[in-house]
């Protein structure tokens, strides 16, 4: 089935932020390409009860990049260089966006109010998340400083 063909044969053991880092880095794509590639990927998931696993997000996440960077973007790549990017032969991919597009309807087109939904909510888990960091760098530092006032000063 459709689905199935985005399975990896096993689990890749590059970190899924890390793979995104890399397409991200390779193909030059711009972050408002990736926030309509997600889009694309909450869309077969709610169309098709398309579930993602640890053995078909990578590709998933890589196709949906792939087809939003030739949908939105002035320049794009060769087909043989995302491939390269996403460390899959030239035939898996060239299947993997076939599938891709049938699962979207071979529509890629993403609703203004639809990607303002998905920017404002990933700014605020960024926000959310840097806040956290700070807060924890904070009570560390606190920790710290609480450390040196109970180390006693011996004068010599």
């Amino acid at each position: 089935n459709e689905i199935k063909v985005f399975n990896a044969s096993k689990v890749p053991k590059v970190k899924i932020e890390d793979y995104l880092k890399r397409i991200m880095d390779f193909s030059r794509c711009e972050e408002n390409t990736v926030i309509s590639a997600l889009i694309l990927i909450d869309t077969i998931c709610e169309n098709h009860c398309f579930l993602l696993s640890k053995l078909n997000y990578h590709r998933v996440l890589l196709v949906s990049i792939i087809i939003s960077i030739k949908f939105h973007e002035d320049t794009c790549f060769s087909n043989q260089l995302y491939s390269k990017i996403g460390g899959i032969s030239l035939t898996q991919l060239n299947v993997l966006e076939i599938e891709f597009l049938k699962l979207i309807g071979f529509n890629a087109y993403v609703k203004e109010k639809e990607f303002n939904g998905y920017y404002l909510y990933i700014q605020k888990q960024i926000t959310e998340l840097s806040i956290g960091r700070i807060e924890k760098m904070s009570i560390s530092q606190r920790n710290r400083e609480e450390d040196f006032e109970k180390i006693e000063v011996k004068n010599d």
